[in-house]
This record gives structure tokens, C-alpha cells and sequence, in this order.
């Protein structure tokens, strides 16, 4: 999107039993059912969604000048050239071979394996993780969501009940944040792709879809205990002066967990910037108010 359209107000591991498990710095993330990657799914003869590399904003958005400044810097020039001159982009990069390296004039054996090692790890570091989610089934979530996901803020919304005290009445209450922020990512995405895909005079682009699936992933980072009885009845009671919202409360969580847990680089590794940031947290919040001095 334009900068007029971005403004949001314009708008496995295995355990001992065989159970599938992701792990983060030692700490287990696991929805009690498998987590398997796309591959799998394929192998298995379940197709993943039709928009999943639409809805990417790694390799499969790079130009042909960006692909080729990237084999630069790992000392492929001739490579990058050779690129540059059949205009190959990232869109196609994990359909390139060796015989077709070869035809390309790249003829030293050491750099095509080179370079089909670089696609390789770009592959493995963009892939999306599929989460087997209670409700949605199979999830793809982009992988800087999961980074976001492995921090401990995020996790923290594990110990945190959907439906706050109804949990003490109702047993099976038992859902918490954690795994509604993941639904609402998911949901999110779809949304946001279906609009790129339906309404192309929007201008939506990857960037933008990414940054709605952010929003919908951290949404409700900012909740106290009990959820909404937290903000609704305690800081009521406890301290009636005080405009607390758990919106709020959220875009403070996301800055800190973007500072606290280093993913500035992260961000721009997927070519986030300050400003998708800013609108992230607009979706989040609604507009972000300016200092009027």
C-alpha cells in the first residue's frame, strides 16, 4: 500500500512419548498435536493454501537486482551478473537447477553448488511453520510470526484464560491467549490475502498481509490477569483515576518484546520498516497519536 492507504483509520521435535513439540531456548511451545512443515503436508497429499507463497515477503519478493545484490555479498558476482542478465527474481529461485545453471554459462562446478546451497538456506530460513491448530486445522504461519511467538512475552499469554473467571464455573473453559492470538493471525492473513487477491486496486502488497498477521498475532499481548475482567472490573475498582486499555497496554508489549528480545533485525531482514511497525501497532490500537508540541 501507498503511505495514505497504510494508515490503519483509512482503511519437531519429538519428546519420549512421541509427541510433537517445537523448542526455544529450552522451553517447550507444543498445541498437543503435531507440528509438521509444508513439505510434509505435500508428501502426505494435503495441499497447503493456494496463497501461501503470495502471502510470503522473503525470497519470493526479491527483484532481479536485489537477488543479484545478494549473491554479491557472498563474494558470487559473476553469478549475480549472469542472474541479472536472465532476469531471474526470487519469485522463481526455488525452481532453479543445476542443468540449468549449467545453460546459464555458469560452468565452474564450485559455484553452482554455491549457489544452490544459498538457495537452499534462504529456502530453509523464509519457509512457513504449520501449526496443527484445535480449530483451523493446519495453520501456515510466517516464520518472523514464530520468532514472535518463541519470545516469553508471547508465552506468556499461555497462562492466560480466553474467557478470564469462567474458567472456575465452566471446566472446559479452558482456552487461553496464546491460542487465540494464533487463530487470529491465521484468520487475519486470509483476510488480508483474499482482499489482495479479490480488490488488486487496493494495492495490497506481501508487506502489507505480513503486517496484518502481526497485528492479529499480538493483538492481545497487552492483557492482565483474568483477561478482560482485568480491565474491566480490577483497574476500575483499584485505581478509577487511571484510562487503562488493554490496546494500549498491547503496543507497549509489542515494543517491548521487539527491544527486549532483539527482532529489529528480524523485521528488516523481511523488509519491515519503522513504518510498518507504526502500522502494526495502528491496527492494534487505532492511530498513533502525535506529540502536539
Amino acid at each position: 500500500m501507498n503511505d495514505r492507504k497504510r494508515k490503519a483509520k483509512d482503511l519437531p521435535f519429538t519428546n519420549g512419548n512421541g509427541a510433537h513439540i517445537l523448542k526455544k531456548n529450552n522451553s517447550e511451545v507444543s498445541f498437543g498435536q503435531p507440528v509438521v512443515e509444508e513439505e510434509d503436508l505435500l508428501s502426505d497429499g494435503i495441499s497447503s493454501t493456494q496463497e501461501s507463497n503470495s502471502g510470503g515477503t522473503g525470497e519470493q519478493s526479491w527483484s532481479a537486482d536485489h537477488l543479484a545484490k545478494k549473491l554479491k555479498e557472498i563474494g558470487l558476482s559473476e553469478v549475480a551478473q549472469k542472474f541479472k542478465e536472465h532476469n531471474i527474481s526470487g519469485a522463481v529461485l526455488d525452481m532453479i537447477t543445476e542443468e540449468q545453471l549449467t545453460t546459464m554459462g555458469i560452468d565452474k562446478i564450485g559455484d553452482r553448488l554455491e549457489v544452490l546451497k544459498f538457495i537452499r538456506g534462504i529456502s530453509e530460513e523464509h519457509k512457513r511453520k504449520v501449526f496443527n491448530d484445535p480449530v483451523h486445522g493446519h495453520t501456515e504461519i510466517h516464520p518472523l510470526c514464530v520468532k514472535i511467538i518463541d519470545t516469553p512475552q508471547f508465552q506468556r499469554l499461555r497462562y492466560l484464560k480466553q474467557l478470564g473467571a469462567c474458567y472456575f464455573v465452566y471446566p472446559g473453559a479452558g482456552h487461553n491467549r496464546f491460542e487465540h492470538c494464533i487463530g487470529v493471525c491465521h484468520l487475519a492473513g486470509q483476510l488480508a490475502r483474499t482482499l489482495k487477491k479479490r480488490q488488486p486496486e487496493l494495492d495490497i502488497t506481501n508487506k502489507d498481509v505480513l503486517c496484518v498477521e502481526i497485528a492479529g498475532l499480538c493483538h492481545d499481548l497487552g492483557h492482565g490477569p483474568f483477561s478482560h475482567l482485568f480491565d474491566g472490573k480490577f483497574i476500575p475498582t483499584v485505581r478509577p483515576e487511571l484510562k487503562w486499555k488493554h490496546e494500549d497496554a498491547s503496543v507497549k508489549m509489542f515494543d517491548y518484546l521487539i527491544e527486549e528480545n532483539e527482532l529489529r533485525k528480524e523485521f528488516e531482514r523481511f523488509g519491515l520498516t519503522e513504518q510498518d511497525i507504526t502500522f502494526v501497532k495502528e491496527q492494534i490500537a487505532g492511530p498513533v497519536k502525535k506529540n502536539k508540541n
